[in-house]
Order: structure tokens, then C-alpha cells, then sequence
């Protein structure tokens, strides 16, 4: 219905929805006539927050149920594209941070053991 009738602080408010389950069956009998629209509003309020993360679950249940339809459509590419490009940015220093935890982790062991010897 916010969809359908466009409504912004309807869409806001389904995307500020927690309960994945919830959204996982909204999604699942979405028609695939409003998909487009969806996956729009989805990119389009993460692009003007970009901290607000929950429209994302709503993503990843339309990949999940959706993804046929949406890989058929040749637009797809570039409507995700600016999303696809945060989300890199956003990851890209994520196998730095992993090892730098790792190593840190293997430090504080080794000094934890060598305390608990003395």
C-alpha cells in the first residue's frame, strides 16, 4: 500500500520494521509490479542516510524471494549500482580491521599466558 499509493512517512515507517520475519513474508507476496518501485525507495533512503541500514533487510528478502525477476530486468544493475558502491566503500577496509583484531587478540593471549606462568 505505501508503495502503491507512494506515501513517504508509510514507506519510512515499513522501513524503520525490525521484525525480519515480518518482512520476509511482505516481501515474499509483493507483486512483482511494485519490485521496481521497492528496490527504488530502497536505494533512495539509503542514499539520503546513509547510517540507516534497516531498508537493507528489506534488500536482501527481495534478493532472497525476487532475485529471477530482478536479474531479468536489464535496469537492475543500475539502479543498485550507487548501493553496491556504498557498500564497498564501507567493507573495503574490513580485511584490514580483521587482521589487526586477529593479531591483537594473538598478543593479548600471549601475554595473558606468560602472566599466568609467573
Amino acid at each position: 500500500q505505501a508503495l502503491h499509493n507512494n506515501d513517504s512517512s508509510l514507506i519510512d515507517y515499513c522501513f524503520s520494521v525490525e521484525d525480519e520475519e515480518l518482512i520476509a513474508n511482505t516481501v515474499n507476496k509483493l507483486q512483482e509490479s511494485k519490485l521496481v518501485g521497492l528496490v527504488d525507495k530502497i536505494v533512495e533512503r539509503i542514499d539520503l542516510n546513509k547510517s540507516n541500514f534497516y531498508p537493507l533487510i528489506w534488500l536482501k528478502y527481495t534478493l532472497h524471494y525476487h532475485s529471477k525477476f530482478l536479474i531479468k530486468r536489464p535496469d537492475t544493475a543500475s539502479k543498485l549500482a550507487p548501493l553496491i558502491s556504498l557498500l564497498e566503500k564501507r567493507t573495503m577496509s574490513f580485511d584490514q580491521i580483521s587482521r589487526l583484531k586477529g593479531k591483537l587478540d594473538m598478543i593479548l593471549s600471549i601475554e595473558d599466558d606468560l602472566k599466568r606462568k609467573k
